[in-house]
């Protein structure tokens, strides 16, 4: 059954907007709005604080010539994914327990942590983990091959996505197998949608460079500004998965109500 009481085409499901999606996501955030912020706060916190203290990677803005696997990204995709599946949690089943720190909570952030990081596993996977200065046409195919790597990654997790929701809300009928068959036609959207929410950090950098300003020269600001920006776009792409979920599950019974 889909949001609305209407049948879900099991055939051939309807294509996402990413701007409503992007829309509803907004929408929810500010109705939740002061938790919302607390877990910004706390998640920005964690992630500036898992920047700082990786000392074996300095700040590195113009060069490619990097791990993409790295401490400060585990600790990222961890701080990333716990405050994910609070919000989310908050999102889908209200205020009453969703600071709970129990096994659903864990299991779905560990599961989102995961998906966060195969992609930067599967960047470095390709050539070892080495990094990829641009000096020949040579490592200029590497480095697409990398990208390529991470981009199949990033797909294989986004068709997952749905898995860990149903870890989070104990629906184990929501197996992999599932979300993989209820994301068709959905990816592209999700992955619109990420470029919606990373195009104005982009254009920032960008006007940065364009204005002369040596991110260098202030890496603490750097941190911290990119570690506010991580966190908002976490809550974002949280409650765009939301609703997903919504969308392509809603309120679908799950085996158990069926045969019950």
């Amino acid at each position: 059954m889909s949001t609305t009481g209407g049948p879900v085409d099991e055939a051939r499901p309807s294509v996402l907007n990413p701007v409503t999606l992007l829309g509803e996501a907004i929408g929810m955030i500010f109705s939740w709005l002061p938790q919302a912020l607390c877990v910004w706060f706390a998640s920005s916190l964690g992630l500036a604080a898992a920047a700082f203290a990786d000392g074996s990677r300095e700040l590195q803005v113009k060069s490619l010539d990097m791990s993409a696997l790295s401490l400060a990204s585990v600790a990222t995709a961890l701080f990333c994914a716990g405050a994910s599946a609070l919000f989310m949690r908050l999102l889908l089943e209200g205020r009453d327990g969703w600071l709970n720190l129990d096994w659903r909570l864990l299991e779905c952030a560990g599961l989102l942590a995961l998906g966060q990081l195969l992609p930067s596993a599967a960047f470095d996977l390709v050539a070892g983990g080495r990094g990829v200065p641009i000096e020949s046409a040579a490592q200029v195919y590497l480095l697409l091959g990398r990208s390529a790597a991470a981009l199949a990654a990033w797909y294989v997790s986004a068709k997952l996505i749905l898995w860990p929701l149903g870890r989070l809300v104990g629906r184990a009928d929501l197996t992999p197998g599932r979300s993989w068959f209820l994301m068709r036609r959905t990816v592209r959207s999700l992955f619109l949608v990420w470029l919606l929410t990373g195009f104005p950090t982009l254009l920032a950098w960008d006007a940065m460079k364009l204005l002369r300003f040596d991110l260098q020269s202030l890496p603490t600001a750097y941190l911290i500004a990119d570690a506010c920006l991580n966190g908002a776009t976490g809550l974002v792409t949280g409650a765009v998965v939301v609703a997903i979920y919504r969308r392509r599950v809603g309120d679908e019974p799950s085996l158990a109500e069926i045969f019950d």
